[in-house]
């Protein structure tokens, strides 16, 4: 009919919430830091219902920037592609490659920035560091990531595997 209806408070919690970073949101899930810690609580984004209450994520110090959510790549029917003869992602890499699984970017005021899967059990994939602090959040296009520390500007991006292999051989 057109007219404007008013809108409801479907959920609300409490207990958590950034001060400086924003939420992100990745497949339907909400994730949420507490204050300015590496404390991680997960909703779902319909329901609220919580997924991860509170869990410190020991490599995080001081949050200033927001996550990256990355959903990575369906198949046209929304379906996980075919992963049988696929690698195993890297934990020592900062990029993970885009059909993986969905996941977040956090980086800390002290340089570190921490990839965590965006389902469960929520897992840490991989932990970098730079020498300088980072208070602005990553940006991604295509296969680079784009990462602003208090001195520089960085683009990092992953190579084909193909090349990776052929250089350790």
């Amino acid at each position: 009919d057109g007219a404007e209806r008013p809108a409801v408070i479907r959920w609300r919690s409490e207990e958590t919430g950034p001060y400086v970073s924003s939420a992100a949101i990745c497949n339907e899930k909400l994730f949420v830091t507490k204050g300015l810690q590496g404390i991680l609580s997960v909703f779902q984004a319909e329901s609220g219902k919580v997924l991860l209450n509170q869990r410190r994520i020991e490599q995080l110090g001081t949050l200033y920037a927001s996550p990256l959510a990355v959903s990575g790549i369906s198949s046209p029917e929304n379906e996980q592609p075919n992963r049988k003869n696929e690698p195993t992602p890297s934990k020592k890499s900062i990029l993970v490659d885009r059909h993986e699984i969905p996941r977040l970017y956090y980086c800390s005021r002290d340089g570190t920035t921490v990839v965590i899967a965006a389902e469960p059990p929520f897992d840490v994939l991989a932990v970098n560091r730079l020498e300088e602090p980072i208070d602005a959040s990553p940006v991604a296009s295509d296969k680079q990531l784009f990462i602003r520390t208090t001195r520089a500007l960085y683009c990092l991006e992953q190579h084909g595997l193909e090349q990776h292999e052929a250089a350790s051989d």
